[in-house]
């Protein structure tokens, strides 16, 4: 295990076989920075799991911009399309990609969780 931060990951961690980011990326600020910084770290697969908003269009790849003055979300900063998800493990270089889908529950509240396995071979 190795705590810090997501944005800068030491390459002195060396290779791993598999890169998880799992309901994390809707809540920092720049998500395609840690894809990157965990896609050079890995050299089989990359997984996303992640929830995707159906307020998003869904066959284009689109990330939204989820706080703003009115709603006072502090928490979340994305809303993202499952398109997103897919087109982003393309570019960084795992371009064979599967797509499952879960329901999971918070509060008594169903959510779909896509998880994005996207690898090189």
């Amino acid at each position: 295990v190795h705590y810090g931060s997501g944005y800068a990951i030491p390459q002195e961690l060396g290779q791993f076989q598999i890169g998880v980011m799992a309901s994390v990326l809707l809540h920092n600020s720049n998500p395609l920075m840690i894809m990157d910084q965990v896609a050079r770290l890995t050299t089989e697969k990359l997984i996303v799991a992640d929830l995707c908003h159906e307020s998003t269009t869904p066959a284009l790849p689109t990330i939204q911009l989820y706080p703003s003055a009115e709603n006072q979300i502090w928490h979340t900063w994305w809303r993202f399309s499952e398109a997103f998800f897919i087109e982003a493990v393309k570019i960084l270089g795992f371009p064979n990609v599967q797509v499952n889908r879960s329901t999971q529950y918070y509060q008594g509240h169903a959510f779909t969780l896509h998880t994005i396995v996207g690898s090189r071979s």
